[in-house]
């Protein structure tokens, strides 16, 4: 199942999160898959996705209460950086701000948190 879905800024390329672990990056010209990160698993998985606004970090929510982030120009599944624990409960929700220098996550714990 695909739990979330962000646009980048370019309007055709977009990501996707997934209840197995992974993220995945397509793009809409090339009517393709052109990237995945991440690795499957049993269970839960990502629960949301959102683009920096470069475009250049997709992080992801995960029911783990992490939240990943991969460098969409890096070839490596694994992520870039880990926020750990960054909740108490599932990461149900996460957004960059406008101006991209912040992420918001939001959560079955009832927090909203503030990452700047």
């Amino acid at each position: 199942d695909i739990n979330g879905v962000d646009f980048m800024r370019d309007g055709v390329t977009f990501g996707t999160g997934s209840e197995d672990g992974t993220a995945r990056i397509f793009d809409m010209r090339a009517h393709n898959e052109i990237a995945k990160f991440g690795k499957v698993t049993e269970g839960e998985g990502l629960t949301s996705v959102s683009f920096s606004r470069s475009g250049r970090i997709l992080f992801g929510g995960h029911a783990d209460s992490n939240v990943l982030a991969w460098d969409v120009l890096s070839d490596k599944a694994s992520p870039t950086f880990t926020l750990n624990q960054a909740h108490e409960q599932h990461v149900s929700c996460l957004g960059v701000n406008p101006a991209g220098d912040a992420l918001c996550t939001g959560s079955w714990d009832g927090l909203l948190k503030i990452w700047a």
